[in-house]
């Protein structure tokens, strides 16, 4: 398969407005906002929770087109390069990046009752794992390519207990390989998925990704009580459509939609099925 090279930002990263929010533990968190065209708008929050180690860039399209109606938040997780992590930093797992999202809620002042949350891959898990212990309350929930447990190459799962904060650096030819071969269904996808290990920050990983690594979220997932819409992602070999309909027939009031690809998820696409669902007007 055939590497691509990715450009670095997109408009969205030069126009909106930045702001950290500070955690509880003294973890500062990047908050990318902008807000929809007065003639559009349509008085509601988008706030986006990507997946783990994912730049905007991936988001391109999706983040467009939601910016034309949608008042548009981008919320970095605190393994992204753009966190500042202080040295006794709480480790915790998906429960504190979950608490990371109610604290941001809570800050950023969000009507809740207006307040849209998608989030991809981690993003999903983590979400649903505030959901199902009540930390916020959102008037929708779109989670795309939900995981039971996170994905790893065969055998490397146990590194998470054996390993160090150094153990990334070594096995990175490893992990890119590994991304090409079994985890990409397109050059596109591999180019992103390479480039997230190319830019990880050993420390950051290890702290935040080591419980992460070892937890089964489908217990998690059985606990909801709010209605969510869970995405599938036809033909996606990481976040594999038979996981999300695994979970969704574990989460008593959830609906189940299937998207063509990884691709159309992170495309203006995915935005007219929310526009669709919330029963919005097309732009």
């Amino acid at each position: 398969m055939q590497e691509l090279q990715l450009s670095t930002k997109i408009l969205f990263e030069d126009e909106c407005e930045k702001q950290y929010v500070v955690m509880d533990d003294g973890t500062q968190l990047l908050a990318m906002r902008s807000i929809a065209p007065k003639e559009t708008r349509n008085g509601h929050t988008l706030l986006m929770v990507p997946g783990w180690g994912t730049l905007p860039l991936s988001w391109k399209g999706f983040i467009e087109e939601a910016r034309k109606d949608f008042d548009f938040i981008y919320f970095e997780t605190r393994e992204k390069a753009s966190s500042i992590l202080p040295k006794k930093a709480e480790r915790g797992g998906i429960q504190r990046l979950s608490t990371d999202l109610a604290i941001a809620i809570e800050q950023l002042d969000l009507d809740q009752d207006k307040l849209i949350l998608v989030g991809s891959c981690m993003g999903a898990n983590l979400i649903a794992d505030g959901l199902a212990y009540d930390k916020y309350a959102p008037k929708e929930s779109f989670l795309i390519g939900p995981q039971p447990k996170w994905p790893m190459p065969f055998g490397t799962r146990p590194l998470t207990r054996l390993g160090t904060r150094f153990t990334l650096t070594p096995i990175r030819p490893f992990l890119r390989y590994w991304i090409k071969k079994t985890q990409s269904d397109t050059p596109e996808t591999a180019a992103k998925y390479i480039r997230v290990i190319d830019e990880a920050s050993p420390r950051k990983w290890w702290y935040i990704g080591k419980p992460i690594a070892r937890e089964n979220y489908l217990p998690m997932y059985k606990m909801l009580k709010k209605s969510v819409v869970l995405i599938a992602e036809k033909g996606d070999k990481m976040h594999k459509a038979k996981d999300a309909q695994k979970i969704a027939k574990a989460v008593k009031h959830a609906k189940l939609i299937t998207m063509p690809s990884n691709k159309a998820t992170h495309s203006e696409l995915m935005v007219y099925k929310i526009r669709d669902h919330l029963g919005f007007s097309p732009i």
